[in-house]
């Protein structure tokens, strides 16, 4: 088990760059003042410590306040963000109120979705679904979903 002692002798981190740099030797990468981890492909830095894998904004997070976090948001949704003020302690349900629009997403929008001839909006808050209707178009429908995103999220109310 990795300890903040042990974690803050191995490395800094600037909370304003976000940035994980080593202050001693560890393995071939670890060199004193480099940047540590390495992109991984699910877009994430990701840092070998102690022979255990770690995200670099989890890494952040314990080094700054001491505590393994259940999850870590990044704010503004860009996963290399590691700056202090772009984290926040997270829950998997809150965590999930952040994410962008999906990659199979073909209307443009978030929360419109093709039924038949017209366009379906919907929102899950908790365990909930919520229905909020069918529109005419795709921007009626996304307005629909940021209306209820605003009422229902308190997380993360905003669209990204």
């Amino acid at each position: 088990m990795v300890t903040v002692e042990r974690v803050r002798d191995l490395l800094d981190y600037n909370p304003f760059t976000g940035d994980l740099t080593w202050r001693v030797r560890s393995g071939s990468r670890g060199v004193p003042g480099k940047k540590a981890g390495s992109l991984t492909k699910n877009g994430y830095v990701e840092l070998m410590l102690c022979g255990e894998r770690h995200y670099a904004h989890r890494i952040s997070w314990f080094y700054t306040y001491g505590v393994w976090p259940d999850q870590i948001d990044h704010k503004n949704g860009i996963r290399t963000d590691n700056r202090l003020a772009n984290l926040r302690a997270a829950n998997a349900g809150d965590n999930a109120q952040n994410l962008g629009k999906r990659a199979k997403n073909t209307s443009g929008h978030t929360g419109a979705f093709r039924h038949r001839e017209r366009w379906r909006s919907q929102i899950k808050c908790g365990n909930t679904q919520h229905f909020l209707g069918v529109f005419d178009s795709p921007e009626e429908a996304h307005a629909a979903y940021v209306a209820a995103k605003k009422r229902l999220h308190n997380f993360q109310p905003n669209v990204r």
